[in-house]
């Protein structure tokens, strides 16, 4: 469910994204008269698909990795170390999550130059993404953690089928 919701916003950001460049484009050079908003538009859309990008990469289980050392050693210590590293995303996410509120705050009275929008909605990106990409964590912590009580593979395979 999250992971179509998510895919769904990034295409209609997309969409959006690629009619402000063009509008852009055709305003600068057709009409040598450029839009003083639409610049910072997309910036401002490009900020929302990365935090939300990175929410359906980690739904996805498509984020950087190096599993080469961690394959090599026995399955109890995969799980383990797959255990502790999603504990620790989620610490670091309920940081980020927690001081961009701060910024949040202290951002909301300066305005965006072309948009005449207050600052903090360009920043709450950053919250919104941290807090979906929590929650993709939180369930995918639970899964490892019934993973290392039960002695599952991180693939989902039992250490005795093989």
């Amino acid at each position: 469910m999250i992971e179509k919701t998510l895919k769904l916003s990034i295409s209609i950001l997309m969409f959006l994204l690629v009619v402000l460049v063009g509008l852009q484009v055709f305003t600068r050079y057709v009409l040598s008269d450029p839009t003083s908003w639409s610049e910072e538009a997309a910036s401002f859309l490009q900020v929302y698909m990365v935090f939300l990008g990175g929410a359906l990469a980690m739904a996805r289980g498509k984020t950087l990795r190096i599993t080469s050392l961690i394959e090599r050693l026995p399955y109890g210590f995969q799980n383990f170390i797959d255990l502790t590293m999603k504990f620790l995303i989620a610490l670091f996410l309920i940081f980020m999550i927690w001081y961009s509120l701060f910024a949040i705050a202290r951002l909301h009275n300066q305005i965006m130059a072309g948009l005449r929008w207050p600052k903090s909605i360009l920043y709450a990106s950053v919250p919104l993404g941290g807090l979906l990409m929590l929650m993709i964590t939180l369930r995918d912590l639970r899964k490892s953690y019934l993973n290392f009580r039960s002695h599952r593979r991180t693939d989902g395979k039992f250490e005795t089928d093989l």
